[in-house]
């Protein structure tokens, strides 16, 4: 799942709650959790998606060129139950098949 801008605006630092996020953002998410910090968590989203680019070969027909992959990794920082930090990780590549990124 790719979050879109708009709801990661929401997400406000120092206010959101971790119940808040998951609402938000859905509750398939991974979580990281340190042995010595156990009232920090860090939610991890990950998504992906292709987008073809086309070439037209006549005026009513199109081939795929390419596919142009769009990753995105998310990570939401919690502080006992309150968002502390957000950060968006965008990887763009360019590919002959439509495949998920590795």
């Amino acid at each position: 799942m790719v979050l879109a801008p708009e709801t990661l605006d929401r997400i406000v630092p120092g206010k959101t709650s971790r119940g808040e996020v998951l609402r938000l953002c859905g509750a398939e998410v991974e979580e990281e959790e340190r042995l010595d910090q156990p009232d920090r968590r860090v939610l991890v989203y990950r998504g992906w998606r292709a987008v073809p680019e086309t070439r037209r070969r006549m005026r009513w027909l199109a081939t795929v060129e390419a596919w142009e992959i769009f990753a995105q990794e998310t990570r939401i920082e919690i502080e006992r139950g309150i968002v502390k930090d957000v950060q968006v990780r965008i990887r763009r590549s360019r590919g002959p098949n439509p495949e998920p990124p590795v």
